[in-house]
């Protein structure tokens, strides 16, 4: 899929708004923009959004809040490879739903491995009344585990619940670690495509509420493959050595569209923007 790469911060803050919803609380969001070039020619261009994952916001809260003389370790800037990458696809065996809050309960006929703040999608929901509501992509909210999936969606409908589809179009959680990412492997050197390292992350000054980078973090391919997205890590112990599990997980997620394909030679470009935006 074609996009246009990010052209301003007013506009990384709009996307990020239409990507993860308008809400009570405030959350930290990223999109990465990946351009991919072979002999000079862009091949395919593709922006994504990605939720900061827990581990990487305490990092912030601990490093911001009560940190001393405290300097950044990293950022480095990793990409995600097709090998391994696992999205969940299961179905839904029974629903409840509290006309008065919106929130509905699932089970699922398999554990999910979903947690609160991690996004999915329902389809070919079936039922009566206004079923059709849960239709659509949405956020777990509290009490989500194993194969129980808690999300609110509107208030004040009516509806029972049966089958229906729970899938997501990423591998990436939002409890995902550098040591713990079950569903996604590291590419570069055991996992094609591969290429020699990590890259560092260059900043550019906050502004807005909005940090970006300030010139694409840049990977060449030694050999061809597919790609799934990208990953941030940083902090103590973090390095640019490839399938490195030291350092604390930033974020990490998925092409929009799926996964995109390089060869020996290409030169994948990888930009980021994070916000504060509602969540």
């Amino acid at each position: 899929m074609q996009l246009e790469p990010l052209k301003s911060r007013d506009r990384v803050a709009a996307r990020l708004a239409a990507a993860f919803g308008m809400g009570d609380r405030l959350g930290i969001h990223g999109i990465f923009t990946a351009e991919c070039y072979e002999g000079g020619r862009l091949v395919w261009t593709n922006e994504f959004p990605q939720v900061v994952t827990i581990a990487g916001q305490n990092s912030m809260l601990d490093n911001f809040l009560a940190g001393s003389a405290f300097t950044q370790t990293g950022p480095y800037m990793g990409l995600v490879s097709s090998v391994g990458w696992t999205n969940l696809s299961t179905t839904i065996s029974s629903g409840t739903y509290t006309t008065g809050t919106g929130a509905v309960s699932l089970t699922t006929a398999a554990a999910h491995g979903l947690s609160p703040g991690d996004t999915f999608t329902i389809a070919s929901a079936t039922g009566t009344g206004s079923f059709a509501a849960i239709n659509g992509t949405f956020l777990a909210a509290t009490g989500t585990t194993g194969s129980m999936l808690n999300f609110s969606t509107a208030a004040s409908l009516t509806m029972t619940i049966t089958g229906g589809s729970v899938t997501t179009a990423s591998g990436t959680r939002i409890l995902d670690t550098m040591a713990s990412h079950a569903n996604w492997t590291e590419a570069g050197s055991t996992n094609a495509p591969t290429f020699a390292a990590r890259g560092t992350v260059a900043w550019s000054s906050a502004s807005g509420g909005t940090k970006s980078t300030s010139s694409a973090t840049s990977f060449t391919m030694t050999s061809g493959g597919t790609l799934e997205g990208a990953f941030i890590v940083l902090g103590s112990g973090a390095v640019a050595t490839l399938m490195s599990t030291a350092g604390t997980l930033f974020s990490a997620g998925a092409f929009t569209g799926g996964a995109q394909p390089v060869s020996n030679g290409s030169v994948v470009n990888v930009s980021y923007s994070a916000g504060f935006i509602p969540a």
